[in-house]
């Protein structure tokens, strides 16, 4: 949004390139100040020329083509940018870390578990010896019955 195309930075303001003041419906979205009364109650009435009634103003998002275009593409390049970061965010992690049957996996190598001993010390099936190793996804409970044999 802030593209030096567009727009030159200054000490205190920024100010729209030639390019941008020529091609206004291009390069910025429109707004509008509505006039909202500082009162909260409904029943007070007021009248707009009265010099007691305080009035602020709020910007308000005008919804027209060229508002939701830009928008559209601003929210879809946000939405890009996240999506690549998170992907490399997870690969960094899937390289650091472990999985729960990865971890399993050492824990039973180094303690020298075969079928028979895994299934004294779990009460689990014999195919759970093998789904471990197949990095499986269990249920809370067969984690806890194998982390209660070792």
């Amino acid at each position: 949004m802030r593209d030096e195309k567009y727009v030159l930075p200054s000490e205190n303001a920024l100010f729209l390139t030639e390019y941008a003041r020529h091609h206004l419906s291009e390069c910025t979205l429109d707004f509008s100040c509505k006039l909202v009364c500082s009162r909260a109650s409904v029943r007070d009435v007021q009248y707009m020329l009265r010099d007691d009634t305080e009035y602020k103003k709020l910007p308000s998002y005008d919804s027209n083509t060229q508002n939701v275009d830009e928008y559209n593409k601003a929210l879809a390049k946000a939405l890009d940018d996240v999506d690549t970061e998170f992907q490399e965010q997870f690969k960094r992690n899937k390289l650091m870390n472990e999985t729960t049957s990865q971890r399993m996996c050492k824990y039973m190598d180094v303690a020298h578990w075969n079928t028979s001993i895994f299934q004294d010390k779990t009460l689990l099936a014999p195919m759970d010896y093998t789904r471990v190793y197949q990095d499986h996804k269990f249920k809370v409970s067969s984690y806890t019955a194998m982390a209660v044999g070792f």
